[in-house]
């Protein structure tokens, strides 16, 4: 735990230093006003679910995999192979302190778009499962990259992937593979913090939200382990 703690200060600094604390405070800002103008309109809320998967909560894979391309171009991961932090501490450090970035951001729209009219547990539970998801995803993608040429052509069929439950949300492709797909979870979750949602699709959110960050945490360590030569 202490290794932890540590480790989330040294991030928070080195976000803030790298500027990305600020961009995600000047992009919250941005969708503050923007969702504030068209609050009324129709269809607000599935734009704000999107919008909420498509910034503060993707934004949560490309920092991911922005800082370990970073860190491992400035060997703070061969310093990280021989010191006595492990490597779990470190995918958990990063994983929270951006969900937490995510949140706010997410919060930032969201009280812009619906004010505190929101059911708050679905939805804090929703943007963090997802951010982790992704963060952990990230991490699993970019270690076996080199570039950030290589990091795109990877991660394009991934972002493809995890948005195609949209296609239910707006009610263009009905269809049960939705329910498969990782990111769904957190797509409904966030979609029931604004609508009244059956009882059995929040409990498949909560579990299978859950196994998603679970297994997504498992492929980034054993991942990172293997092509970062850590341990």
């Amino acid at each position: 735990m202490k290794q932890l703690l540590t480790l989330m200060r040294w991030d928070w600094i080195h976000l803030y230093r790298n500027q990305l604390i600020t961009i995600s405070a000047f992009l919250g800002l941005v969708y503050f006003g923007v969702f504030y103008l068209i609050r009324n309109l129709e269809n607000a809320d599935n734009v704000l679910v999107l919008l909420i998967y498509n910034d503060p909560v993707i934004t949560g894979y490309i920092f991911a995999a922005v800082l370990l391309l970073f860190e491992r171009n400035q060997n703070t991961l061969l310093a990280l192979s021989v010191s006595p932090i492990k490597i779990s501490a470190y995918l958990w450090s990063k994983g929270i302190v951006l969900s937490i970035v995510a949140w706010l951001v997410a919060l930032a729209m969201t009280l812009a778009a619906r004010g505190w009219d929101v059911q708050w547990l679905h939805f804090s539970f929703g943007i963090l499962s997802s951010s982790l998801l992704f963060v952990f995803t990230g991490f699993a993608m970019t270690s076996g990259c080199t570039s950030l040429n290589g990091l795109i052509a990877r991660s394009v069929p991934v972002f493809i992937l995890f948005a195609l439950p949209f296609l239910g949300v707006f009610q263009i492709v009905h269809s049960f593979i939705w329910f498969l797909i990782p990111s769904n979870p957190g797509v409904m979750l966030i979609k029931a913090a604004f609508y009244t949602t059956d009882t059995s699709v929040i409990l498949y959110s909560y579990l299978y939200g859950t196994l998603a960050v679970v297994i997504s945490y498992y492929a980034a360590l054993n991942r990172v382990k293997k092509n970062l030569s850590l341990t």
